[in-house]
């Protein structure tokens, strides 16, 4: 383990947009692609262990993550968009 950051974490999913906040360590958005009829363009029957559900391909506007010596910026790539739960 390289270690531990207690941060709020901030969720906002308006429409074909998803956006988290990690304190000031991370920050994404990203946007779901539309297809045909403007509707949105499903992956199903994907390779990925999870989420089983489809998922729903996406454009990353921006993609930062700053702590422990790490400096990533993945702005402008891929993304998916799937549902989940979080229960604890």
């Amino acid at each position: 383990m390289i270690g531990v950051t207690v941060a709020p974490i901030t969720f906002d999913g308006a429409g074909a947009s998803r956006a988290m906040r990690v304190g000031d360590m991370a920050d994404v958005k990203v946007t779901a692609l539309a297809g045909q009829g403007g509707e949105q363009v499903t992956i199903a029957n994907h390779p990925l262990p999870w989420p089983r559900d489809k998922l729903v391909a996406a454009r990353a506007h921006n993609l930062r993550y700053t702590d422990h010596g790490y400096e990533w910026e993945l702005s402008q790539t891929n993304g998916f968009l799937s549902p989940f739960v979080y229960n604890g």
